[in-house]
């Protein structure tokens, strides 16, 4: 009795840390064993619902056989079909009812070797402190020896601790992975509806249809929104298209209009004709003393006339000069 006293006094206060994470690895375990009993229950009571729907067609079948016409007879072929059919739907449930027994057989398994190794570690901590107490007095090699035969205990222990936290920490990363591939989705699906409406409004495409977001569809549906936004795509290279045949089109005429504008540019003026000069005024008849004098004028007259003529010939001349870029002193000569 003191020594069990002793031994109690000498147990650690609290688990250790693997005793936790078996514990909840358990109890996960035990929580897939209950749903996976509570699944085959109901599997049970469909397969039992089915047997008695099909007892039924059968005695149905037997009483009306004797007397039936080809109504009858097309609606009782109608209903071996149907249980034909769920001939084949109760099989396929027995075989997911089969792997769903294996699968509960496995779980209920790996929960046994967990348990077993749950309490060997337990018992380990807890005859080690008084293990230590009365061994002390041994020799070096005693202790040796005994540290090789509890070390395999101790390695399948550590390995099975290890495993049930590799599991759940691959669970934690598989979650925070989802919710990483739910948020990048939750983004891109954001920034086609943006892209989408600005492309829409900028091009001026008013039927576009795949303005939905497919975070919370089914495949089906997601299927038609895939359809419309392949539509959606065709409208904007079609429209990308036109407008690029447009502008096309304008370039072609401005370099058209360019080619024009140079040609015009440095061609030569066409030459102005030169002015005629002005007859001579007939002479005027000799009227006594005034005779000299309408003489002389007409004289006067002819000579500013072919000055004028004179000056208009040299401007002419010296406009076309400007024009074909010749000095001034070659159009003077």
């Amino acid at each position: 009795m003191t020594q069990e006293k002793e031994a109690q006094q000498d147990r650690p206060a609290g688990p250790p840390l693997e005793t936790g994470a078996k514990d909840a690895v358990s109890d996960h375990l035990i929580e897939d064993l209950l749903m996976a009993q509570k699944e085959i229950l109901s599997q049970q009571e469909v397969i039992m619902s089915l047997r008695k729907n099909l007892s039924d067609a059968h005695g149905r079948m037997s009483d009306l056989r004797g007397e039936l016409n080809e109504k009858q007879k097309l609606e009782l072929e109608r209903n071996v079909a149907l249980v034909q059919q769920q001939k084949n739907e109760l099989s396929a449930l027995k075989e997911k009812m089969a792997q769903m027994t294996g699968l509960v057989e496995r779980k209920d398994r790996e929960l046994q070797v967990l348990k077993e190794a749950f309490r060997a570690s337990r018992e380990e901590h807890r005859l080690q402190p008084h293990k230590d107490k009365q061994q002390k007095p041994r020799s070096a090699a005693q202790m040796r020896d005994i540290s090789v035969q509890i070390e395999p205990v101790r390695t399948n222990a550590f390995l099975s601790s290890q495993e049930a936290q590799n599991g759940l920490v691959n669970l934690g990363t598989e979650k925070s992975g989802k919710m990483d591939v739910a948020e990048a989705l939750e983004l891109s699906e954001k920034l086609y509806m943006d892209l989408s409406k600005t492309l829409g409004s900028l091009m001026n495409i008013k039927d576009m249809a795949g303005h939905v977001s497919m975070k919370h569809l089914s495949p089906k549906e997601r299927e038609r929104v895939n359809q419309l936004r392949q539509r959606d795509l065709d409208l904007v290279f079609d429209k990308i298209t036109q407008l690029k045949s447009r502008l096309e089109r304008k370039e072609e005429l401005l370099r058209g209009y360019e080619k024009d504008i140079e040609q015009l540019r440095y061609r030569p003026c066409p030459r102005v004709p030169a002015e005629r000069p002005r007859p001579p005024l007939p002479p005027a008849k000799p009227q006594g003393r005034g005779t000299q004098t309408g003489v002389w004028n007409g004289k006067n007259l002819r000579t500013v006339t072919r000055a004028g003529s004179d000056k208009r010939l040299a401007e002419t001349a010296a406009t076309e000069g400007r024009a074909q870029g010749l000095p001034l002193t070659a159009l003077r000569q």
